[in-house]
């Protein structure tokens, strides 16, 4: 049985809809007033929000509270009579529209249409497993959308062979690690890294929760991190986009202050994306040193030709996962929950599997172990 919640800003529509839901497998709630209807959204994953009837000022005043609620993924049908012009709707970010009146056969071709295309655009393996990219379904957006689930889950983060975890009880954020980043410093590192794929198992966690504040606290000081970096890379050339210096010796790298460290990653090309993902320091901290850097003229922006290259490049390279959560958190009913995960245990296995991967300029085993070793101890 799905959910759907109906915004109802007409009362005498109330009895047609219970009267056009009573016979269909959905389970319908209707609430009039717009924090009633932002408040059970916040509470429990809806399939679907009906405004009925719409109208402009009300629906996209409704959508921007959402949004600011990080409620975007919640699909919306606004309700509209048949001789509204209805060509204003068409800028806002809605699922589909229905005009009344219409006969209930018409009414649920659009209804179980966008279901059936939600079911669709979900990957499910197992029942309880889930996975995307932070492109799709950013860091702070995953965060919510388990807290709300209220289940038991681990998360990993992977990208270019560096692995992250989150561990949440009951949908509370308890542990995290991206190497050997703990806490809100593994969050903050992991929400810049865009191309990151995540999955998501569904599986009991024992542990203890070691980050001592709640999820709202948690998901604000990442909101604010996410902020800043893009104040920052607005001044910056494209993450993506390669940047060199020009040819200096080698530095000892055990002694080396950040500036030095930077230049000696980009020697051979590095964007600003790999240095995130790389070094440990705050992202912040990174953004902040590379601006001097350009300012200073020790980094150097490729020739015009060669943006257009890695342009090309990059677009070829690039896959994209779409993954919709639709009700997997509370609706999925077969029991395909694996034994307990011990925390402990996983970490440790992750934490012996992390290197640095260099992908495009490959180097010699005993550089590879010196700026490693370098980097955790920073």
């Amino acid at each position: 049985m799905l959910d759907l919640l109906v915004y109802l800003l007409d009362e005498q529509y109330k009895e047609e809809i219970f009267n056009t839901f009573n016979s269909k497998m959905y389970f319908c709630r209707i609430n009039s007033k717009e924090e009633e209807v932002v408040y059970a959204c916040r509470k429990d994953l809806v399939d679907l929000l009906l405004v009925w009837p719409a109208s402009y000022p009300i629906l996209s005043k409704l959508i921007g509270v959402l949004n600011g609620h990080d409620l975007k993924f919640i699909p919306i049908i606004p309700v509209v009579h048949r001789n509204d012009d209805i060509a204003y709707l068409s800028d806002l970010p809605i699922t589909d529209i229905i005009q009344i009146p219409t006969s209930k056969e018409e009414f649920f071709i659009i209804i179980d249409g966008v279901v059936k295309k939600l079911r669709e655009e979900s990957i499910i393996v197992q029942g309880k497993f889930l996975k995307g990219t932070l492109k799709e379904m950013p860091l702070i957006d995953l965060l919510h959308r388990i807290e709300m689930g209220a289940k038991d889950a681990m998360t990993t983060v992977m990208e270019r062979g560096h692995i992250g975890q989150i561990y949440f009880k009951n949908g509370k954020m308890i542990r995290s690690a991206f190497r050997s980043l703990k806490g809100l410093d593994a969050l903050k590192k992991m929400c810049a890294l865009d191309n990151a794929e995540f999955q998501i198992h569904f599986t009991s966690v024992d542990s203890q929760d070691e980050f001592g504040i709640e999820n709202k606290e948690i998901i604000q000081e990442i909101n604010r991190q996410v902020v800043a970096q893009k104040n920052f890379l607005n001044k910056l050339p494209d993450i993506f986009t390669e940047l060199k210096t020009v040819n200096m010796p080698l530095k000892n790298l055990q002694d080396a202050d950040m500036k030095t460290v930077i230049l000696e990653f980009c020697r051979q090309g590095e964007s600003i994306y790999d240095l995130l993902l790389v070094m440990n320091q705050d992202n912040l901290k990174i953004l902040e040193v590379v601006e001097e850097l350009l300012q200073e003229g020790l980094l150097l922006l490729p020739t015009a030709d060669e943006q257009v290259n890695e342009r090309k490049l990059l677009k070829k390279g690039l896959t994209q996962i779409f993954d919709n959560f639709g009700n997997i958190f509370k609706k999925d009913k077969i029991d395909t929950r694996q034994e307990g995960i011990s925390v402990d245990q996983v970490q440790e296995t992750q934490n012996n599997s992390v290197q640095i991967v260099r992908q495009k300029h490959p180097i010699d085993h005993s550089s590879h172990e010196k700026i490693e070793n370098f980097i955790e101890i920073l």
